[in-house]
């Protein structure tokens, strides 16, 4: 059972923030100390309920030669591992001075307080002189977050000898950690709303996940591994059998095979490929493309992503597969589109000798790296084994170019790759690659296995890649973690620089949104986001905007098991466009096509995939986040066309959803209201026990507001009629009672617009 013990002594207000001042400590004040005086190293792992600023640490030591020390050593989040193994200090080493002779609490500064961003850290005490002994409380515990097998059991105290061998204890340290604690936005900007929306939650993998718009009515629908729903302007409606579909496939994806302008569904069974055309009237015509080649069929199937590989308007498929026993290897597929509905076998193009292709893979996508109009197709590699990056020579064939380009490489070999998302995340117009990767701490340090990276594009004239560990970008912000399993790039925030979520297979490993600063530099933000911080989401993520309000939610699973959609709400108040590209030289959805919006004096560039990672498939709808800027100059678009064709559009207007049509057509399918209220503040401020809130609307409707405390509890709430231009005054009291003294954090929102939020300061009478 999960113990924590808090202390609140003070409210400090900042600028940029509230922090509340606590104690953190996991151990039973009051009770007799024990001591493990045998073991040198001794190891206490603190779980951190919200990001924090570390101020000083008091220890008890014991012994009764008053001249007693010890060292002490803060280290950071370990990849959620159970004992530090990187030792990745957070300051210098401290030291512990014993002045009297039995227990005594020590306390000790850092340097300067250290701010952590994850949930967990470690306090480690070594190095012990003159009969000084760590005290511990004589309490019996049980793990906080037991594993088993996967990902193991986590207790509060650990402790190891000289030659590094590890034990666990059920006690806890006598170690208090003072601390200020950050104030989170309240509620966290995603919610999870997939009862609310009517996604059902059968107990399966999230694996085999698909978004697009195949009604063509400007809401993006849903494929769950075998069901199809239909999206109704925010809920969703399980249409599988009225629309004629089934099977239970190991994959899928929306996609225009027969290149007539309608997405169809392609479903890879266990032996077989089906194709369900797209009859434009809501049901779907069965058409079986392709028999497997191979005995073990399509089992094991791990990633499906699409792209016109040969220009030819009719999209391709690659089949990615790891295993159906661990950890006996499985071919992968690829297939060209004969443009009648059927398939035929090509996976000689990338793999010439049959024996070679004996991989485990994880992940795939075809992307555009190097800007010449014909696809490339990356795939990621699990087991150590070398990923695949195929250029393509635009005749036909294929060349691996992973060794060339210097990519998954480590000390030792190659990495555990996980999955793969590629994105314009520096706006320089060419694609970097994210490339989750699966470490163990002892393996990083051992063997050079190496963590989650972004392989920067370097663009023409080379198109070679920079692997960014080691440098700044990663090194100070994206903290390592041991069980990535994907991650999907979106700018959460509309600020016109992308962000992104990873996700975990181990329990006990944590799902984290990182969100990127402008220096290009990504800052962990997951409890701003995520309604808790210990949310495993299993083994892939897709972002698209499922209620039209202008921002990127969240599509993924907990714990590979149930399917769950996090709905965005952040408060920001930033523009966006959302653009789709329709061509007819190339195909009709244009695939490997590339949308570049100018405004501002700056760029932001997004390329339409189908595929990443563990069988996600991304929309086809382009989200352009473009942080305050209130007029695009132009837009540029590469079409997928062999050599690439350009075409320019003026006159698009920020916050709106087109379709931008080969041959200079526009059409606005969506404009979003998102800027509904347009002033709102709080009065008197600070106030003396009672306060009252200004809104003045862009449009009519019913006014939610609500208030809340420093902790985040909601205080009050209520919903009011409000009309265009003219003001509403709101008394925030709750029932006619005074408000305590304290800080308070309202919000107010009108139906789809973003929400306004600010600060209020309530003093005694």
């Amino acid at each position: 059972m999960k113990k924590i013990y808090f202390v609140l002594l003070v409210i400090f207000v900042f600028n940029f923030g509230a922090f509340s001042s606590d104690t953190l400590r996991f151990y039973s004040p009051g009770t007799a100390s024990v001591y493990f005086t045998s073991y040198p190293v001794q190891i206490a792992r603190f779980e951190l309920p919200q990001p924090a600023t570390i101020n000083s640490i008091i220890v008890t030591l014991g012994g009764d030669d008053p001249s007693g020390t010890a060292e002490l050593h803060l280290y950071n989040h370990e990849g959620g591992n159970i004992i530090p193994e990187l030792k990745q200090d957070l300051c210098d080493p401290l030291i512990l001075q014993k002045t009297m002779a039995g227990d005594e609490p020590i306390q000790v500064f850092p340097p300067l307080p250290v701010y952590q961003s994850n949930n967990q850290f470690f306090v480690v005490v070594t190095d012990f002189q003159n009969g000084a002994k760590l005290a511990s409380d004589n309490v019996t515990y049980s793990g906080f977050c037991l594993a088993g097998a996967s990902g193991g059991d986590f207790y509060w105290e650990y402790l190891q000898t000289a030659s590094g061998t590890t034990t666990f204890q059920t006690k806890a340290f006598k170690i208090d950690v003072l601390l200020n604690y950050e104030q989170l936005p309240s509620p966290p900007y995603l919610e999870d709303v997939t009862a609310s929306v009517g996604i059902a939650s059968e107990n399966y993998s999230n694996r085999g996940l698909s978004v697009a718009d195949f009604d063509n009515d400007g809401d993006e629908d849903l494929i769950r591994r075998n069901l199809l729903y239909r999206n109704d302007g925010g809920t969703f409606t399980d249409i599988t059998t009225a629309a004629g579909i089934s099977g239970n496939p190991y994959a899928n994806a929306f996609a225009d095979m027969d290149n007539d302008g309608l997405l169809d569904v392609v479903f890879v069974l266990a032996d077989t490929i089906y194709i369900y055309k797209n009859e434009g009237n809501e049901t779907f015509s069965k058409h079986l493309a392709a028999f497997a080649p191979q005995v073990s069929g399509y089992s094991g199937t791990q990633t499906l992503c699409v792209g016109d590989i040969n220009n030819d308007k009719f999209p391709d498929i690659f089949i990615g597969r790891l295993w159906n026993t661990y950890p006996t290897p499985l071919p992968n597929y690829l297939y060209l589109n004969n443009g009648n509905l059927t398939l035929s076998d090509n996976t000689s193009a990338i793999y010439p000798n049959p024996n070679l292709n004996l991989r485990r893979t994880r992940g795939g996508t075809f992307v555009d790296f190097d800007d010449d109009g014909d696809m490339d197709l990356y795939v990621t590699n699990y087991y150590l084994e070398r990923d695949e990056f195929y250029w393509n020579n635009g005749d036909g064939t294929f060349t691996n170019i992973i060794v060339e380009k210097g990519m998954d490489l480590n000390a030792s070999g190659s990495n555990h790759g996980t999955g793969g998302v590629w994105a314009d995340y520096d706006n320089d117009g060419d694609m970097d690659l994210l490339l989750p990767q699966f470490a163990h701490p002892n393996y990083a340090v051992l063997y050079d296995h190496r963590g989650t990276t972004i392989y920067r594009n370097e663009g023409a004239p080379s198109y070679n890649f920079t692997d960014l560990i080691g440098s700044p970008t990663l090194d100070d912000d994206i903290q390592f973690e041991e069980t990535h399993a994907g991650a999907s790039f979106g700018d959460l925030n509309n600020d016109g620089l992308q962000d992104f979520y990873t996700t975990n297979f181990y329990n006990c490993r944590y799902s984290d949104v990182y969100i990127q600063k402008p220096d290009h530099r990504f800052q962990l933000k997951t409890q701003h986001y995520l309604p808790s911080q210990t949310i495993n989401t299993g083994e892939d993520a897709i972002m698209f905007d499922f209620n039209n309000d202008g921002r990127l939610d969240i599509l993924t699973g907990y714990y590979n098991k149930n399917v769950v959609l996090f709905k965005n709400s952040c408060t920001e108040q930033n523009n966006f466009l959302q653009l789709t590209l329709r061509s007819t030289s190339g195909n009709a959805f244009a695939l490997g096509g590339r949308a570049t919006v100018y405004a501002g004096g700056q760029q932001f560039t997004r390329e339409v995939f189908s595929g990443h990672g563990a069988n996600m498939r991304d929309p086809y709808t382009l989200h352009l986040g473009l942080g305050e800027n209130e007029q695009i100059d132009s837009v540029v678009v590469k079409w997928p066309v062999q050599p690439p064709v350009f075409e320019t559009f003026h006159n698009l207007s920020i916050n709106t959803r087109y379709s931008l049509f080969e041959g200079g057509q526009i059409v606005g399918v969506q404009n979003y209201p998102l800027q509904l209220i347009g002033s709102v503040y709080a009065f008197p401020n600070p106030g003396k026990g009672e306060a009252n809130l200004m809104v003045t609307a862009n449009s009519s409707g019913n006014l939610n507001w609500e208030l809340y405390d420093q902790l985040g509890r909601k205080v009050n709430a209520g919903t009011k009629p409000v009309f265009q231009n003219i003001s509403l005054q709101i008394c925030l009291n709750s029932q006619g009672q005074l408000l305590p003294p304290g800080l308070y954090f309202y919000r107010v929102s009108l139906g789809l617009g973003l929400a306004k939020t600010g600060k209020l300061i309530i003093e005694g009478k």
